[in-house]
């Protein structure tokens, strides 16, 4: 046999195996252990590499507990690449069978009053522990969970209470995360109420805990309540809400720290925060998607601390008229979104910075985005230091309700527009101005102007520029000179 034939005959043997390999199919069987416990759906033949889903269902009373390799998921996704064999294992009680730590025996069972610490271990189940309806951490008392512990709520009325002077810290690992759930039975959103922190305690921790399905309708506030309190939340989850993610209410609860949490499939809103000095502490890689209201939610009303308004990627809501009593910061990129009827005030002791850019304008707009649904924004601020009011690259739209202005002052109020439109109003800007009679014609004089500004754009039903009674087409606001220039 000549040595170029037996080079193609191997060529040939190569190329049948790797066909073969490509059409390879594997089949995967699924049992229950108990079909009168429970029935498992997903099992078949399927092309090697295909993701394939798998369920167990069981029966009204029964519980899964984990399949015989261990995985409690349920359903599961498994990625097939060989013949497989897997057993669902169904009881009459929750925590049976073997967990993915390997561990056997059930659940350990909480409930009513903590005041001592407790640490919590993982136990090696499916579920290794259950609340039963509620517990509350009291005294002085502080909770301590490790991590890979699953904690699972025995219907929608469960939910975890630290209250003042105790702690609650949860620290799991990327390899082994804290999780809670509703009961393992009920795989729906709100199957259990929330876990609500009410101390300041600085080992109040949060790090890679998961809080699936929780929210429920009767207690539609949150998965997470944030009462008084401050702590620190980071890698975490919450997945599944029928109300809110995160509820921060009063204005002393505040974050150690907010950084790379994701926040999806909530009903409402990811974050609901009445303080804005919170704002101040969301840090970076936090993702928030598929909520129901996609919004930071905030309050509005007062601001009494200095707030920035950072880009998370998604836009601000302001449930109601703000009053900014000191400094806001907006930075690039931002949506604003106000309530109907609503104002954004600037006050006499505060201060407004706008750092839109050309490739990041901010937009500040109703929340029902139609012309003429809130009032705009109203400066009474004068101040000059630290750089002054000042609005820079900025789409305004959506005012003029009981025919205001995207921008008015009042009082001594003072403010720099640079490249701003100004659409969907009433009036753009709504002035004061001196001016004396000259020959029987009142001359205003517009070197007077609380407004200066370059590059305004005007799309407005009533006017460009309103003074007293007189409309103006804006071309007599003085341009914004270098001594006048704010920055940030």
């Amino acid at each position: 046999m000549s040595k170029t034939f037996r080079i193609l005959s191997l060529i040939a043997v190569v190329f049948s195996l790797a066909l073969a390999s490509c059409t390879k199919e594997y089949t995967l069987t699924l049992q229950s252990n108990n079909p009168a416990y429970g029935v498992v759906a997903g099992g078949g033949t399927y092309a090697a590499g295909t993701q394939v889903t798998i369920m167990a269902t069981p029966t009204e009373g029964y519980y899964f507990n984990n399949w015989s390799d261990g995985n409690w998921e349920n359903p599961r996704t498994i990625t097939l690449r060989e013949n497989m064999t897997l057993i669902a294992t169904f009881s009459d009680q929750p925590g049976h069978g073997g967990g993915t730590g390997g561990g056997t025996g059930e659940a350990e069972t909480l409930s009513g009053n903590m005041d001592q610490n407790r640490t919590l271990v993982d136990r090696g189940l499916p579920i290794d522990y259950v609340v039963d309806g509620y517990l509350v951490v009291d005294g002085n008392a502080c909770l301590t969970i490790e991590p890979g512990v699953t904690i699972a709520f025995t219907g929608v009325d469960g939910h975890i209470i630290v209250e003042q002077n105790a702690g609650l810290k949860m620290v799991g690992t990327p390899e082994k995360h804290i999780r809670f759930q509703g009961p393992i039975n009920n795989n729906n959103v709100g199957s259990w109420g929330y876990v609500e922190y009410r101390s300041r305690r600085t080992d109040n921790q949060m790090e890679y805990v998961d809080f699936i399905n929780g929210g429920s309708e009767d207690y539609g506030s949150g998965v997470l309540l944030l009462n008084g309190t401050k702590v620190s939340m980071k890698h975490c989850t919450i997945d599944g809400s029928l109300c809110n993610g995160v509820h921060c209410y009063w204005e002393s609860s505040d974050f150690y720290a907010f950084e790379n949490n994701t926040i999806r499939n909530c009903a409402e809103y990811p974050i609901k925060v009445d303080n804005v000095q919170m704002l101040n502490h969301i840090g970076t890689g936090n993702v928030f998607e598929n909520n129901g209201k996609n919004y930071i939610w905030y309050s509005g009303y007062v601001t009494d601390n200095d707030a920035t308004f950072a880009n998370h990627g998604i836009p601000y809501f302001f449930d109601g008229w703000v009053d900014i009593r000191t400094k806001m910061v907006v930075d690039a990129g931002v949506t604003l979104l106000m309530a109907e009827q609503t104002h954004l005030r600037v006050s006499d002791e505060g201060m407004l910075q706008v750092n839109g850019t050309a490739d990041n304008p901010v937009v500040i707009r109703s929340i029902v985005d139609e012309p003429g649904a809130w009032k705009g924004i109203v400066c009474e601020s004068h101040k000059t230091t630290q750089g002054g009011n000042y609005i820079h690259h900025a789409v305004i739209s959506g005012c003029g309700y009981d025919e205001s202005a995207c921008v008015e002052t009042s009082w001594d109020g003072t403010i720099n527009l640079e490249n701003v439109t100004l659409n969907g109003s009433g009036y753009g800007l709504y002035i004061s101005l001196p001016g004396e009679w000259q020959d029987d014609v009142y001359v205003y004089d517009w070197s007077q102007s609380p407004i200066k500004g370059s590059n305004i754009t005007y799309n407005c039903t009533l006017g460009n520029v309103r003074v007293g009674d007189e409309v103006f087409d804006g071309s007599q606001i003085p341009a914004v000179s270098k001594g006048t220039k704010a920055r940030k």
